[in-house]
């Protein structure tokens, strides 16, 4: 188990613009997908999109989630 919280927050006007998560260069990125969603969930503006991004400092994904009745969310690919 990997606890932690948000490492980045970027607002503009009380809307969450990018969520970040990083974790250490042995941890595989999918590792941090789990919880930077749960961060991307507790966005006090469900009705726009929220943007993320996680890091392990050797990769990167970008998420973009929209809350609906059901979230979804899509991946990038890996940078």
């Amino acid at each position: 188990m990997v606890r932690g919280e948000i490492d980045v927050l970027t607002i503009f006007n009380q809307f969450w613009i990018l969520v970040i998560e990083s974790k250490k260069a042995t941890f595989s990125l999918e590792v941090g997908k789990p919880q930077l969603l749960a961060y991307m969930l507790a966005n006090p503006n469900p009705e726009k999109p929220v943007y993320g991004m996680i890091t392990n400092g050797n990769s990167f994904i970008f998420i973009k989630l929209i809350q609906q009745e059901t979230p979804q969310y899509t991946l990038s690919r890996l940078f």
